[in-house]
């Protein structure tokens, strides 16, 4: 019995770190911006893929009610239309389809306080 308990939280334990332990943009790179976007991707990409991000971060993480409740949380907020305020990414994770245009736009968020 104690081996098949012992080997229950070992599996658990290795599917946890395995998950631990899995590239946050799989596939792609995680950028700050369109001049960092350009050491990895053409310019091209770039300017298409920013172009999307305000849109893209407008939907995205968590929703606050008011901007003093978001910054309790989150260095810098940012107005959401019509739903309240919201943490502005940091970062982006872009990845490239084959034909040249974005396979993926995630945002990156970081709460730490610069």
């Amino acid at each position: 019995m104690k081996v098949v308990v012992f080997g229950f939280v070992a599996a658990c334990a290795a599917g946890m770190l395995w998950l631990f332990l899995q590239p946050v943009c799989q596939g792609g790179h995680i950028v700050a911006n369109a001049a960092e976007c350009a050491q990895h991707f053409s310019a091209g990409f770039c300017n298409n893929a920013f172009s999307r991000t305000t849109s893209i971060a407008a939907r995205s993480g968590p929703t606050y009610n008011s901007d003093n409740e978001c910054r309790d949380s989150w260095p810098v907020c940012d107005r959401r239309e019509p739903q309240g305020y919201g943490p502005r990414p940091s970062h982006w994770c872009l990845v490239e389809a084959s034909g040249g245009t974005a396979a993926r736009i995630e945002p990156q968020f970081n709460n730490r306080r610069q």
